[in-house]
């Protein structure tokens, strides 16, 4: 249960903060290898950034904790978690009300700070593609769906204006979903290559 992690009940078992040890020290080995820049970004529960809107008091944030547990090895540079990010940058804004996830404002922001990380700053494209976060919609949220009947909120979305070509495998959505994108318009030739899960 998350819950009882954020209150401080539950703790990271010494396996797992192990295992996050080596986990990004090969990864970034193997990075290394193949002439590649790696960065594990951990995307930050929602309680974490807007920690004053949620009703139990947070003791304990796991992306902390597992940072706290690289640095005795010096890895803590290899790891990106913006949850304190987030809160001095946009806040409330980060997250749609009715979801857990960031919104697309808060994901771009993300995204800048990700580039900045490997040395890849873009003003002018990230400039470009805020001004595409234009279409506005209606949509339930993760959060909202999970009530009867469900909520419904207004929100502005990322509505590209550039050409790309996606192809997408028959995995399922967290289950081995493999996407592909090209770009034929791409200012530059460079390669980007995403592992994500959920937890």
């Amino acid at each position: 249960s998350v819950l009882k992690y954020i209150t401080g009940e539950s703790e990271p078992t010494a396996q797992s903060l192990e295992n996050f040890k080596f986990n990004i020290s090969r990864r970034a080995y193997i990075s290394k290898l193949s002439k590649c820049k790696f960065l594990h970004v951990i995307f930050p529960d929602k309680q974490s950034v807007i920690d004053d809107e949620f009703p139990i008091p947070i003791k304990s944030r796991l992306g902390d904790r597992y940072i706290e547990h690289i640095k005795q090895d010096g890895l803590q540079g290899l790891v990106f978690y913006p949850a304190d990010f987030l809160k001095q940058t946009l806040g409330h804004r980060a997250y749609e009300k009715l979801d857990t996830h960031l919104s697309d404002l808060g994901s771009l922001l993300v995204l800048a700070r990700i580039l900045d990380l490997l040395g890849y700053p873009a003003p002018v494209a990230l400039k470009e593609i805020q001004a595409c976060i234009n279409l506005r919609k209606t949509v339930t949220g993760d959060l909202g769906n999970k009530l009867s009947p469900p909520l419904k909120q207004n929100t502005t979305k990322l509505n590209p204006d550039w050409t790309y070509c996606k192809l997408s495998s028959n995995g399922s959505s967290n289950n081995g979903q493999i996407d592909i994108y090209f770009s034929p318009e791409s200012s530059t030739d460079k390669r980007l290559l995403i592992f994500g899960d959920s937890f």
